[in-house]
């Protein structure tokens, strides 16, 4: 980058700044971004900007700043619109698909994918489609319909398969492990989840890593096989703090407050849903309806061992923990260290 000049110093500043959020460099890939923006801006180069507006977008939704990625998406959507980038704006759609599907805003989340899919239909992307595809099966696993969920991701896990992509591979695998395991397939869940590790691995991604670990670790709950379950969600834990990602880890400490529950920690379960409760407010992202329904159900053990007084209050609590203070609560609770 350092031996460039003008766009062309842009671009591969760009490319460098996809990398970083790949092996988790956050703060470095915005500050990228942010220098080829200014380089763009100064050259006049619209698409440029509008690219450089997408990537800043990628680095605020990954740390759970959906406010700010929405506007940087839609000020990028209108500058591919304005110059007829039609590769473009299919991104920024999925990218907002993505966002809102984080705020819980399924129906949203749908339209957007629907359109990037069309455009990526009409210009022959495989990739983008085998993208798309795999995005709208989470979006039908988390609207209840189990089978067009499974059938779009082993669809998506065929294309991306055939072009040899290993991180989106790896990242079909994740999503095949989380629909395996919300179905009760919890070896299947554990095999997809070994090989997604294996992939995000070799290719240096550590979120789908540490997605890895969180969804088999949901597996290994599952099965009853806690110490390990313990084990898989301490390590997602670790890796969303060192991250920086608040989004995935409202589902974990959800997770975390299952197998606190089963391990009869029931004030530890009862503050980390109270911990989920404060992050998903503060990131405006509802829990959807079905993942609600299926929550409440499985501590419905730790609020009658506690009592409706006791339980409301351990919740409480948990709300009132600052971002860190449930993190280590979560540790604490996978390693079995938290006080009960």
């Amino acid at each position: 980058v350092p031996l460039l000049v003008g766009v062309e110093r842009a671009e591969s500043a760009l490319k460098l700044a996809e990398i970083l959020q790949l092996t988790g460099d956050i703060p470095r890939a915005q500050a990228t971004a942010i220098d080829a923006r200014e380089l763009a801006v100064a050259a006049g180069d619209e698409r440029m900007i509008a690219r450089s507006d997408h990537s800043l977008a990628e680095s605020a939704r990954r740390q759970g700043r959906f406010d700010e990625a929405a506007q940087r998406l839609d000020d990028a959507r209108r500058r591919f619109e304005a110059i007829g980038d039609e590769a473009g704006l299919a991104t920024s759609l999925r990218v907002n698909g993505t966002v809102n599907a984080q705020r819980g805003n399924l129906a949203a989340a749908k339209a957007n994918y629907e359109a990037s899919l069309d455009i990526r239909e009409r210009l022959g992307d495989v990739s983008g489609v085998a993208a798309l595809t795999n995005n709208l099966g989470i979006v039908a696993q988390h609207e209840g319909d189990m089978d067009r969920a499974r059938a779009l991701g082993l669809r998506a896990l065929e294309l991306y398969t055939g072009l040899g992509e290993r991180r989106w591979i790896c990242s079909c695998l994740i999503n095949l492990a989380w629909m395996d395991s919300q179905a009760g397939r919890n070896d299947e869940a554990l095999a997809h989840g070994a090989e997604a590790v294996r992939l995000a691995l070799e290719v240096g991604d550590r979120l789908n890593l540490a997605i890895a670990q969180n969804n088999m670790g949901d597996a290994f709950r599952d099965l009853g096989r806690l110490e390990e379950a313990g084990a898989a969600y301490g390590a997602a834990v670790e890796a969303y703090r060192d991250l920086g990602d608040t989004g995935p880890l409202m589902a974990l400490l959800e997770d975390v407050a299952i197998l606190a529950a089963r391990r009869l920690q029931h004030q530890a379960a009862l503050r980390l849903l109270g911990a989920a409760d404060a992050l998903r407010t503060a990131l405006g992202s509802a829990r959807p309806r079905e993942a609600e329904t299926a929550l409440e159900d499985r501590l419905e053990a730790s609020r009658a061992a506690l009592g409706t007084r006791a339980a409301r209050a351990a919740r409480t609590t948990g709300r009132n923990l600052t971002a860190a203070e449930a993190i280590e609560l979560a540790l604490a609770t996978a390693s079995r260290a938290a006080a009960d």
